[in-house]
Order: C-alpha cells, then structure tokens, then sequence
C-alpha cells in the first residue's frame, strides 16, 4: 500500500509530460503530487530544508541534458530525499508502480 504522505514534484518544461507522470502517480496510489513548470520554480525550491520533499521527478532536460551527473545534482539538492531523472515521461509512467516500490517499500503486517 503506497505511503500516502510522500511529497511528491515533478519538474518539466512540457506540462503534458508532467501530467503523464501526474496521472500514472495518482493510479499507483500517489496524490500529494505537484508539478514545476519551469526552472525559475525549481530554484525558488532550493532554499527549502533538508528532505523537506521526498521525491523529485525532474526532465533531463531541465537538469542540463544528457551531460547531466544525477549524483551530484542530488548533492547539489539534498532538500529532495530521492531524485528521478528521465528522459521520457512515457517510459517512466509506464514503469511507474516498480519504480515506487524502490522508493516507497511496501510495508510488512
């Protein structure tokens, strides 16, 4: 069962791929999801506290393309407790339950 406290972003210039991710979050249990349209809201976010979000979902895009080293833009936002770089909000949707199940263990009786 999806722990529904978590606090979830997505950040993506393109507004219909944040709610494919929107969408498929919200099926798998997820609600407390918001999405960022744009960098200038990203790093309005960066003087938050430390794990103030418990998950970014953010475009390759938007963290500097293909070149982008996940691990240290992690460091670089520590106030996210987990960050998920994608390229394609199709392919992360459809993988979107697996992936939750890393992040989010279900719990044991």
């Amino acid at each position: 069962m999806p722990n529904k406290s978590l606090r979830i972003l997505i950040a993506d210039r393109d507004t219909e791929q944040a709610l494919i991710i929107e969408r498929a979050l919200n099926l798998a249990g997820y609600h407390r999801v918001a999405p960022l349209r744009g960098t200038d809201a990203l790093r309005g976010l960066q003087d938050a506290k430390i794990d103030e979000f418990d998950l970014l979902f953010i475009s390759q895009e938007m963290v500097g393309g293909a070149a982008a080293d996940a691990e240290q833009y992690h460091r670089d936002n520590a106030q996210f407790r987990h960050i998920r770089i994608y390229q394609d909000a199709d392919v992360l949707a459809a993988n979107i339950e697996a992936l939750m199940k890393n992040i989010d263990p279900p719990k044991r009786p």
